[in-house]
């Protein structure tokens, strides 16, 4: 966490199976900016997409830029 520039989730309990129920955080530049207790993943990747624009932040580019896709793909 300490190492993190751009805005991303840390999920601490959760599954894919069970996506309505998830506990964790949201963190950048070595921060928590929110706590999440008993979200569904809806509220937390809105929640994560309004930081970047929030933050004025650039989405991370992954290998390829896959990561910035995906990123737009959802917004």
């Amino acid at each position: 966490m300490e190492a993190t520039a751009a805005p991303h989730l840390i999920l601490s309990r959760g599954t894919i199976n069970d996506i309505t129920s998830i506990t964790g955080n949201l963190a950048a530049e070595g921060m928590i900016l929110r706590k999440f207790k008993k979200v569904n993943i809806l509220t937390a990747v809105i929640t994560l997409l309004a930081s970047f624009y929030a933050l004025n932040a650039a989405y991370p580019k992954g290998l390829g830029g896959q990561s910035k896709s995906v990123f737009l793909f959802l917004e």
